[in-house]
């Protein structure tokens, strides 16, 4: 089937450096990329590696079980990875289908697509179902759409689309409907709508010009911008356009100041449009390096930082701390990090270390503590602390125990205990307690069960409350059981359970000495609930729900003892929505978005 590049022109090169392209490229909730196959044009691969923006760090993942490139991966509310279909450089095109877990860090094989599909598009619905679009198989390109449900774990058959399409775009609108651009077998330029209410196709305006290999990039209220791209006989276009989806209309926008295709477009917090790289002809020596912004309100592109080397069928993915990651693609060797801010441009490194679902705890001494974590392959029994006056770290004793999403709490007595976790063998019930003076850990007694992703409060008894939290080793048991921690006598002592079940949900000590618990995961459903618990009387009361179902939010108590809460994650989405809650008249209310929706990265100590 025809690519990007034709094979005589692949066949003129020599001694091009190549990183692996036709790769995807997927923002994990913890702030991870996960990079899945790819190929250097010689052969297909079935690596897979992580990059830490935090730590700027690459680690090596499992494998995939087939090498491949030009498929799909695309993160479910579960937080697993699907990726489906793709092909080898010999043209075996599959219909298999592989599902990454990465709390387990494994791969495991699911049904197969009804059809062999390579260069389609796969879209996260509402119902959280997957719809697969289009493609080509070995012979033709496909009409045929298809749906997987994670929940039955099987694949049923859809309304065709009115055209066979590859190398076109499919975006999730707010209505739930899904609009496909371009990439049409006869004519490049026509679109349609799905409506997986009514399993229908619905022919809508057609572009101002056909298109393959272009992006569209999600604007506001229902916009979207459409930039570059070739048609069908290779002319490529600096040409971009707007389709309102309400009004069914295209408006021809500012020209980007190079015609390109396979390049990559990233919508940033400020509301401009980011573009890097791609091609400007069939010719690999037409790879561009060059970037440009579009600014939506004026209807303007400005030419900003070029990268370091020509780029085309890369990725570019707008990480947490607001940069943008480019890695792979034809012509470059390495992958680099652009700052919008200081319109520069960074060469990725590589660390020995980097953590996630760690802890960090403030002490009384101004330092931090950071215990544990994830290193992309194993929990972590390290440590080290951070000296804030000069700007040092300073490695401490291994805890006994490697562990990540567990809860590390400051102590009355400047002792630091750590809870529950993951670890080599799942979650656990281990306790143990850090001397600040001594740096030396000790064991604590057991927790009552073995739980990840719970929250500790410290008291002003000094006694330690855990709440939730859930033990995969447990068929994926979610707790709504609490227990409290003496210091003292080191013991654990079962109090009342919660309501519901909860885990990744925010806990905070209020000036009543009460604990307010909001949100967070039963395993079926994200939850807007919450409850208090009293300590005195061991008991838990209901209360207002937020507006919004999140877990892994924040929860900050103000000075006025009005308790805001920020983010989180829902159903596949990262939020930006905060809300403020009034102990005295017990109600939500909705305050100003972020301007970029941030959900926690450790869980609460």
């Amino acid at each position: 089937m025809p690519s990007l590049l034709t094979k005589t022109s692949l066949n003129s090169i020599k001694d091009v450096p190549f990183l692996l392209i036709r790769l995807t490229g997927t923002l994990l909730p913890s702030g991870a990329v996960l990079m899945v196959g790819g190929t250097k044009l010689v052969n297909s691969y079935a690596s897979c590696e992580a990059y830490i923006s935090s730590s700027d760090t690459w680690i090596v993942l499992p494998s995939l079980s087939t090498p491949r490139h030009e498929h799909t991966a695309t993160l479910l509310s579960s937080g697993q990875i699907l990726v489906t279909g793709g092909q080898t450089t010999d043209h075996n095109i599959y219909s298999s289908c592989e599902l990454y877990d990465s709390s387990y860090k494994t791969w495991k094989t699911i049904p197969n697509m009804s059809s062999e599909r390579s260069q389609h598009q796969a879209v996260l619905l509402k119902s959280e179902k997957v719809l697969i679009i289009g493609g080509h198989d070995e012979d033709s390109i496909l009409s045929s759409c298809e749906t997987y449900d994670p929940s039955s774990n099987t694949w049923k058959l859809v309304a065709d689309m009115a055209s066979p399409r590859m190398a076109h775009s499919a975006t999730l609108l707010s209505s739930g409907k899904v609009l496909v651009t371009g990439g049409g077998s006869d004519d490049d330029s026509a679109c349609e709508i799905y409506d997986p209410a009514s399993d229908t196709w619905t022919p809508v305006a057609s572009m101002s010009k056909g298109r393959r290999f272009h992006t569209v990039t999600f604007l506001f209220r229902d916009k979207l911008l459409i930039t570059g791209g070739f048609d069908n006989k290779h002319k490529y276009w600096s040409d971009c356009e707007v389709y309102d989806a309400r009004s069914d209309k295209w408006t021809s926008v500012a020209s980007m100041t190079t015609a390109r295709a396979a390049h990559t477009t990233t919508l940033l917090p400020s509301g401009k449009v980011f573009v890097t790289g791609g091609v400007s002809s069939d010719s690999i020596f037409d790879a561009l390096s060059s970037c440009e912004v579009y600014d939506p309100v004026s209807n303007t592109w400005t030419p900003v930082a070029g990268m370091s080397a020509p780029r085309f069928q890369h990725i570019a993915i707008l990480l947490p701390s607001r940069k943008i990651l480019v890695t792979g693609g034809i012509s470059a060797p390495l992958s680099e990090v652009y700052d919008p801010i200081s319109d520069t441009w960074s060469p990725t490194a590589k660390f020995p270390t980097f953590v996630l679902q760690h802890t960090a705890t403030l002490l009384s001494s101004g330092k931090v503590l950071v215990t544990g974590g994830f290193d992309g392959w194993d929990s972590l029994s390290s440590c080290a602390i951070y000296n804030t006056p000069s700007n040092t770290w300073v490695p401490t004793a291994d805890m006994v125990l490697s562990r990540s999403q567990h809860t590390a709490t400051l102590l009355s007595t400047e002792q630091v205990l750590v809870t529950g976790g993951y670890s080599i063998v799942g979650c656990i019930p281990r306790s143990e307690v850090y001397n600040t003076l001594s740096n030396i850990w000790t064991a604590a007694a057991d927790m009552s069960v073995s739980r990840c992703q719970h929250t500790a409060t410290l008291l002003p008894s000094g006694r330690v409350l855990v709440i939730g939290g859930y033990d995969q080793d447990l068929n994926n048991m979610y707790f709504s059981n609490c227990e409290m921690y003496d210091v003292s006598s080191n013991t654990w002592t079962l109090l009342a359970n919660m309501s519901s079940p909860r885990s990744q949900h925010a806990s905070i000590l209020l000036s009543s000495g009460k604990v307010l618990v909001t949100g967070g995961f039963d395993g079926n459903d994200y939850l807007s609930s919450c409850e208090m618990y009293d300590p005195k009387s061991d008991a838990w009361t209901s209360f207002a729900k937020m507006s919004k179902p999140r877990s892994q939010h924040a929860a900050t108590l103000l000075s006025t003892g009005e308790i805001l809460v920020t983010g989180g994650f829902n159903n596949g989405y990262y939020m930006a929505n905060c809300e403020l809650y009034s102990p005295s008249s017990n109600k939500w209310i909705s305050v100003m978005n972020m301007s970029f929706p941030p959900v926690a990265n450790t869980f609460p100590d």
